[in-house]
């Protein structure tokens, strides 16, 4: 396969490593020229270069004994990158004909490029394993992926993923006696690792999030043409919905639990202070609909605001959410002997 590199049409100076040395110059981006599959294809090398430098003939930079040192180094480890990708794509070319028994379609060349580039394991996504793809899937949802506000995957959404990989591969050991299969995925198998996670003692809403997990891990890898089991589109991935006993506490109930007498003394002698901590922050987190991953910062917040107020307590306590990262706001209402004069923090405060 012949090889021509060309460049891009020459772009402006922009604050990249490669203007570093050559400030003054104009740069240019790289791209691979060359015929597959009867047609004319290019492809982008990532490489940019100065454009007056450039030997259209030698298809290379053009390094001379009267440039500087560093200079004449960075030149030199430009064109390297240029040789290495040129010859990837001829090696891509190889082993995707050898592994198809086939000619690649340009698409499959293209990915194969993309995954070479990115440093994966193998440039062919479809001789990847269940396991592989879905720990590819994993890694590029924690670096990549978003959800549907255009944030970053929550740290929990990935430790989901990472806990559902693992169950399956324990469950495959158990009950298949290999590895997990994107073939294997029917009604009888979701059946099976339904009872594998309840005799675990997990709920049917811990069971419903893991089937919705794999059940992405399908459609993605299906959209990809890596496997052609659309059963995840079958009711059996949907769990049924209970509907469970809501028990909400009243007014009154909140009223009698706040002027409750509990035990100051345990059966030891030592004095019971969490009873009591607990409870405050129980009526507290009904009062203002906090979560407690929110409600434990309240101290060192609402101290940080009593600063900012010049030693006057804030009438409101804004924050973001530790779990959604959306705004949150609180009203701080004092009691009579709410106030300290020394600190914000050794206060009793109720928040309503």
């Amino acid at each position: 396969m012949n090889i021509s590199v060309l460049l891009l049409r020459p772009s402006p100076p922009s604050f990249s490593s490669v203007l570093l040395l050559r400030p003054s110059k104009s740069e240019c981006g790289t791209v691979a020229s060359f015929q597959f599959g009867g047609v004319k294809r290019r492809k982008g090398l990532g490489v940019t270069v100065p454009t007056d430098r450039w030997d259209k003939n030698r298809q290379r930079i053009k390094v001379s004994g009267s440039l500087h040192r560093d200079e004449r180094t960075f030149l030199m480890g430009l064109n390297k990158r240029i040789e290495h990708h040129v010859k990837a794509i001829q090696d891509a070319v190889h082993i995707l004909t050898y592994e198809l028994e086939r000619e690649p379609t340009w698409e499959e060349l293209s990915s194969a490029l993309d995954r070479l580039n990115a440093g994966k394991e193998n440039i062919n996504e479809t001789t990847l394993t269940f396991y592989q793809w879905v720990e590819e899937f994993i890694t590029e949802s924690e670096e990549h992926r978003t959800n549907a506000k255009g944030q970053k995957l929550h740290p929990r959404t990935i430790a989901k993923y990472r806990t559902v990989l693992t169950q399956l591969k324990d469950f495959a050991r158990g009950h298949l006696g290999r590895g997990m299969k994107f073939e294997d995925w029917n009604e009888e198998l979701v059946n099976r690792y339904k009872s594998f996670r309840a005799l675990q003692g997990c709920k049917g809403s811990t069971i419903g999030k893991d089937l919705a997990v794999i059940k992405v891990w399908l459609k993605k890898a299906h959209h990809r043409k890596l496997h052609d089991n659309r059963s995840y589109l079958e009711p059996y991935f949907v769990p049924p919905k209970h509907r469970g006993l809501k028990v909400h506490l009243t007014l009154d109930d909140l009223e009698v639990l706040e002027h409750a007498e509990l035990p100051s003394v345990g059966k030891n002698g030592k004095e019971l202070k969490a009873l009591h901590a607990v409870r405050d922050l129980f009526v507290v987190a009904c009062w203002t609909g906090v979560r407690y991953s929110d409600l434990k910062r309240f101290p060192e917040l609402l101290e940080a605001e009593w600063m900012a107020n010049k030693g006057e307590c804030p009438s409101e306590l804004a924050f973001i959410q530790d779990k959604t990262d959306d705004l949150g706001q609180a009203a701080v209402v004092l009691g009579e002997d709410a106030i300290d004069d020394d600190t914000c923090s050794n206060r009793t405060q109720k928040t309503r």
